[in-house]
């Protein structure tokens, strides 16, 4: 899993890589649905798809804020992990944060 403290990741390669099909980004996410048994899935995600996903990265707490309820969170997955994947849903679409900073300044801009 991607952890942008970790080293043995090169997080800005993967998030400023050219968009598309064949990003690394992309590719990851494939691979990931591909883990959880989503690689027949299409459109948006949902409730049961992170709860299928949390499942595959139960190492990790996946932690869901939304636009629609004014930024509440609608989905906490595992609360009893330390390292936690930060989600801002809005638009049909997900967006990871690391700082609840980047989130405000990504809410202000939205």
């Amino acid at each position: 899993m991607l952890n942008k403290t970790d080293g043995a990741y090169q997080w800005d390669n993967i998030r400023r890589s050219e968009g598309g099909s064949h990003s690394l980004q992309t590719q990851r996410a494939r691979d990931l649905m591909t883990r959880a048994g989503l690689q027949n899935h299409t459109g948006p995600g949902g409730i049961q798809e992170l709860e299928i996903i949390q499942r595959t990265l139960h190492e990790y707490k996946i932690k869901v804020f939304s636009k629609d309820v004014y930024g509440a969170i609608i989905y906490e997955g595992n609360v009893d992990s330390e390292k936690v994947i930060h989600l801002y849903h809005h638009k049909c679409h997900y967006t990871t944060f690391v700082l609840q900073d980047e989130l405000i300044k990504y809410c202000d801009s939205d």
